[in-house]
């Protein structure tokens, strides 16, 4: 939303990512700085809702799962990350991406960003976890 007070047009995003706070927010550098997207304007909240931040939710909740519990198996922790990121992110999810099918869906859609983030999380992690081979 407008930055009162901020230096006008922000120019061309060159570089953009995912902070994974308690609360998962999207960070934006331009040539002038980095900024923080924190709310979006109302034009924009349909995108904020879903879309890329949808799998921003889904990235959080994989990485806090697996640091917990690297052992279950696909369904287990598939549907256990629905509910974390259903308990934690109240209604940013399209009502399809809430079904069981739907999120399972949206996981696979965004297989490539997922592995990216768990991958933090180090190589022991990711050949001990069913969910990520």
């Amino acid at each position: 939303r407008g930055l009162s007070g901020g230096p006008g047009p922000l120019g061309s995003i060159v570089e953009w990512c995912i902070d994974f706070d308690a609360e998962p927010h999207v960070l934006l550098r331009t040539a002038r700085a980095w900024y923080e997207l924190q709310e979006p304007a109302p034009a924009y909240e349909a995108v904020h809702r879903a879309g890329d931040f949808a799998t921003a939710h889904v990235c959080h909740a994989a990485v806090h799962q697996l640091s917990r519990d690297r052992s279950q198996p696909f369904d287990a922790a598939c549907e256990a990350l629905r509910g974390e990121v259903l308990r934690t992110t109240a209604g940013r999810l399209p009502e399809e991406d809430q079904t069981v099918p739907g999120f399972r869906a949206l996981v696979s859609r965004n297989a490539a960003v997922l592995l990216a983030q768990v991958s933090g999380l180090g190589e022991e992690a990711m050949l001990d976890s069913p969910f990520m081979r």
